[in-house]
């Protein structure tokens, strides 16, 4: 999106800068049409849409890359997890699928991969202009990923405790990311700080999650949020088995809870387990 600061400026300032034509796609449930229709060769997108383009493909019996206007190549995936297979089918139809990991305070710069890329399990190659190290590493080279540049944010509006609990001693941006650099490419595993990244690349706070479903009802015992097929999931266990078999109710608790809930905080999917199976 391009009120992203990705959108804003790979997207939008780079392609002006370069010289490249621009189309804007007017409705996402007609992007392949728009993309048949204009023949574009270049397309940055989330997982979540290439994983709805390569359904539509499979639906509509046509190659990706028919799909996508015949002329695609160089694809640009960010905001969450591209998964290697998915990955592997847009590669195999000849189109260059490029990885890149960075967030808002970053400028959306860290890393990207390179035309060509082999290495399906990276998230890019290092910024040439950018200062990264791994901080506390574990044996296997993991640890909370910060980085130093030009690129970096100066800090939170009006928000000085956020600026400082951003940055180390050695003034490196803390990413909240765990990952490690490897030949200069950058893996990710997960979040510090315990977040669940949606197939659009919103990011969901766990605690924030589980402290809320709880709350519902006094029964519960744990709640355990997830992506599940592309939306956001809880496995609710509760204390009285009683409870896991009254639907009504719990369809009655959740939809309170999503109509108080922000958009991507809204629960799709949920079941209600006991507890019992849970702390065997």
């Amino acid at each position: 999106p391009l009120n992203h600061t990705y959108g804003a400026i790979y997207n939008f300032l780079y392609s002006l800068i370069f010289g490249f034509e621009i189309y804007l796609c007017g409705n996402l449930s007609e992007m392949a049409q728009e993309m048949m229709q204009t023949r574009p060769t270049i397309f940055s997108g989330v997982p979540i849409i290439y994983e709805r383009l390569y359904a539509g493909a499979l639906a509509a019996g046509l190659s990706l890359k028919t799909l996508m206007g015949g002329e695609m190549k160089y694809l640009f995936c960010g905001g969450a997890r591209l998964s290697k297979e998915l990955r592997e089918s847009y590669v195999r139809e000849g189109m260059l699928m490029m990885n890149a990991y960075g967030l808002s305070e970053t400028s959306s710069t860290f890393c990207i991969d390179y035309p060509g890329e082999t290495d399906l399990e990276s998230v890019g190659t290092l910024d040439e202009y950018i200062d990264a190290k791994v901080i506390d590493p574990d044996e296997e080279g993991y640890g909370e990923l910060a980085a130093k540049g030009d690129c970096i944010f100066l800090g939170y509006l009006k928000d000085e405790e956020a600026t400082r609990a951003a940055f180390n001693e050695d003034g490196y941006f803390l990413t909240g990311d765990i990952g490690c650099i490897r030949n200069n490419k950058v893996y990710i595993k997960g979040r510090k700080d315990a977040k669940i990244v949606l197939p659009n690349g919103e990011k969901v706070l766990v605690k924030e999650i589980e402290g809320r479903v709880k709350s519902l009802n006094e029964n519960v015992v744990t709640v355990k949020p997830y992506v599940r097929n592309n939306q956001l999931h809880v496995d609710i266990y509760v204390k009285d088995e009683s409870f896991t078999r009254n639907v009504k109710l719990w369809e009655e608790l959740i939809g309170e809870f999503n109509n108080r809930a922000t958009k991507y905080e809204r629960i799709g999917s949920f079941e209600v387990k006991n507890s019992a199976g849970l702390l065997k």
